[in-house]
């Protein structure tokens, strides 16, 4: 390692063994944020051959820094994720059991074990004994990752971070670690400082969430009574006078406390967009110009509109905002960010072949980990820019689609992950990602797996299949369709009633009522029938509920859970404007 790399590793790891002098830290951080962005980079700096880097050991903590992180990296999230295995596998000399010299091997069988790769534990027990035998060490007869770490830690001394923090110094040091990034999320363009940049910020994720408390469910019987009586033009107007009041901003954005952010930004502009002309006074009509011209500033070269962090997904809001403008630079502006979401989908550029589980989707950035939510923000924002159903980007998200759908007549594949395989079920709604949802798995007699469907992705995955121009009489729309109506609610997120979590059903709920509106308005009808037979007049219901929840300043907040940021009134506020809008 050069000279600057050696004074930035030092610098994280001084960081870390200084935590009990660092201060406390008040503000929520959004280090997940911040890992993704870090992440983002490493990705962009694996060279064509799979590796990071000087080599096995600086392609070994890459790795490890992908698996370790809260996204729980798997050899099957991305051939970038393979290609890097493949060479650790390349280097491997069956006899010895080595990959490589003691310290890449050891560090090779630490990436290759947290990868939950599939080329069978012996590979990683042969390079754990030949790494033992060299350094002359004992290996823990626990086989666990801190156990490992801490061998591993003992042998390469400064190759990897020192152990958890305490939760209390994990906050500040993850904000210590925050400030010590650079916009592009490395630690000053230096890839090895840059890992273990990662691997110290997910510690302290880690530490982080072995602090929550136990939570205690907040029953849906405790909300209030739905308001008949509302005034849908009194609604916008107390919810745009909250968001523009300069309280609620960050000079002339909006964001998390005094941090501006384009991502909050172009949802609020979005939200105030959703008020009808007649009823906008001057000061919101000015208000949205300087708001559309800030998200056009600050566009990037390759058409991302971004503070660093979930890039696609700040895109999309920003292209949704933009393309309902009428001024050429938002237009074009719209066209530019309409192309980098394209190129954003994970297909052939990214090396992702059709038959790939992944193909089609889009994720918060290029960090090749693609789900139904950013999907449908950028399906949202493709259609609003001009994209219909003969779109290439469009035709390939349909491939994505399918393939979070319990229906297995059209999604007859396997999904593999961390967890183990998984299958499509047959209740034709939707989960987050091939594999994966918050609402659970289902375990079959034949030991695979089902993700649980839930509404808001069900949602998604219905309003997808519409922009991809399928008829109401096909049988994927057929089947969402059906699980809309079996599972009707405007109380709750719905699928969560055999969740772990006893507030599952509670959080993203003002993004759930969103993604409900906009579906069930683009579907058709003013009316749908739920599970014991009845008409729902989905408008109305969804407007009286938000009448009942909004709050004497005009804002609205998620009281019931915070998480996905629905505790800023700003942003939550911001969803039930655009529910709003399909609301009459």
């Amino acid at each position: 390692m050069h000279r600057p790399s050696l004074r930035r590793v030092a610098l994280i790891l001084a960081l870390f063994a200084s935590t009990a002098l660092l201060p406390t830290v008040t503000r929520a951080q959004d280090l997940k944020g911040a890992v993704d962005t870090s992440l983002r980079w490493l990705r962009e700096h694996q060279k064509q051959d799979g590796t990071w880097g000087g080599g096995l050991e600086d392609t070994s903590l890459a790795l490890y820094a992908f698996a370790t992180s809260h996204r729980k990296y798997s050899v099957w999230d991305g051939p970038f994720l393979r290609r890097g295995v493949d060479l650790l596998l390349a280097k491997r000399n069956a006899a010895q059991g080595s990959i490589g010299t003691a310290r890449e091997s050891l560090l090779a069988a630490l990436a290759i074990d947290a990868l939950k790769t599939d080329v069978g534990s012996s590979v990683v027990d042969d390079a754990l004994r030949f790494a033992a035998r060299e350094f002359q060490r004992e290996l823990p007869a626990e086989r666990t990752r801190a156990a490992l770490e801490s061998f591993a830690r003992a042998a390469l001394g400064e190759n990897l971070p020192p152990a958890e923090p305490s939760a209390e110094a994990a906050a500040a040091l993850g904000q210590q670690l925050m400030e010590q990034r650079d916009e592009a999320g490395s630690f000053g363009g230096d890839l090895r400082a840059t890992v273990l940049g990662v691997l110290t910020m997910n510690r302290c994720l880690d530490a982080q969430s072995r602090k929550k408390a136990p939570k205690t469910a907040q029953p849906t019987s405790n909300l209030p009574a739905p308001k008949a009586d509302y005034d849908l033009a009194r609604l916008r107007e107390n919810a745009a006078r909250f968001l523009l009041d300069p309280q609620q901003r960050v000079g002339e954005m909006w964001g998390f406390g005094p941090y501006p952010d384009l991502g909050i930004t172009g949802m609020v502009i979005g939200a105030l967009q959703a008020i009808p002309a007649a009823q906008r006074s001057p000061q919101l009509e000015a208000e949205i110009a300087k708001g559309l011209d800030k998200l056009a500033q600050a566009q990037g070269k390759d058409g991302s509109i971004h503070n660093g962090q979930v890039v696609a997904y700040t895109t999309s809001v920003a292209v949704l905002a933009l393309s309902r403008s009428t001024k050429k630079e938002h237009q074009d502006a719209a066209q530019r960010g309409r192309a980098y979401l394209t190129r954003a989908q994970s297909d052939e550029g990214e090396g992702y072949g059709e038959d790939h589980k992944y193909y089609g989707g889009i994720g918060y950035g290029s960090d090749e980990r693609p789900d139904l939510s950013n999907l449908q923000m950028a399906m949202d924002a493709l259609a609003a820019s001009g994209a219909d159903a003969k779109d290439e980007a469009v035709k390939k998200a349909l491939v994505f689609l399918q393939r979070v759908q319990n229906r297995s007549e059209s999604n007859p594949g396997t999904a593999r992950n961390e967890e183990g395989t998984f299958v499509a079920g047959n209740d034709g709604g939707g989960v987050y990602a091939p594999g994966e949802s918050p609402a659970g798995t289902t375990t079959l007699p034949d030991g695979r797996k089902t993700a649980r469907s839930y509404g808001s992705m069900t949602y998604a995955l219905l309003k997808g299949f519409l922009y991809a121009g399928l008829p109401k009489d096909d049988a994927r729309v057929k089947a969402a369709f059906e699980w809309i109506q079996k599972n009707y609610s405007v109380d709750e997120n719905p699928g969560f009633d055999r969740s772990s979590d006893p507030d599952a059903a509670a959080q993203g709920y003002f993004y759930y009522l969103h993604t409900m509106a906009r579906t069930l308005d683009l579907y058709g009808g003013d009316t749908l029938t739920d599970a014991a037979g009845r008409a729902r007049p989905w408008r109305k219901e969804i407007a009286a509920r938000l009448a009942a929840l909004q709050r004497a300043d005009g804002s609205w907040v998620n009281e019931r859970a915070e998480r996905w940021w629905e505790g800023n009134p700003v942003l939550a506020t911001a969803y039930a404007l655009l529910a709003l809008e399909y609301c009459r």
